[in-house]
C-alpha cells in the first residue's frame, strides 16, 4: 500500500484498540477508507450514500464526514419508515481481513471481543 504514488496521496492513518464491546454510529467519512483487522473481530454495516436522504442525518451538509441520529440496534421504523426501503450490506472481518469504504459510503462497525485494527484513508 506504501508503493508508487499512494503513499503521497495518504491523508490519515489510524490505529484502532478496543477492549471489546463497542459500536459507532452509523456514519459516513469524507476520504476513502482500507480498514484491516490485526485481531480480533469486526462487523460492519455497509449503506451505498446515494441512500443518505433516507437515513436520519444529524447535519445535511454536503462535505466532510457526518452521522445519522438512528439508533441501529433497533431502528424506529415508526418515526424513520423510509429505512425499510434502504438496501445494506453486513460483512465480518477476522484477522487479516480488510475492507475498503469508499468516500461518503455510510457504514457503523462493531467490535465484541479485544481487536487491534489499522486504517488508511486518502
Amino acid at each position: 500500500l506504501l508503493c508508487g504514488n499512494f503513499r503521497t496521496s495518504i491523508l490519515e492513518s489510524n490505529l484502532w484498540l478496543s477492549s471489546g464491546g463497542t459500536r459507532s454510529v452509523l456514519h459516513y467519512d469524507a476520504d476513502h477508507n482500507i480498514h484491516c483487522l490485526v485481531s480480533g473481530r469486526k462487523d460492519f454495516i455497509m449503506i451505498p450514500n446515494k441512500y443518505a436522504d433516507q437515513l436520519d442525518l444529524a447535519d445535511k451538509k454536503k462535505s466532510g464526514s457526518g452521522f445519522s441520529h438512528m439508533n441501529m440496534d433497533q431502528v424506529d421504523l415508526l418515526h424513520n419508515p423510509q429505512v425499510s426501503e434502504v438496501p445494506w450490506t453486513w460483512a465480518t472481518l477476522l484477522p487479516g481481513d480488510c475492507i475498503f469504504i469508499p468516500s461518503k459510503y455510510f457504514h457503523q462497525v462493531r467490535s465484541y471481543g479485544r481487536s487491534v485494527a489499522a486504517t488508511i484513508m486518502w
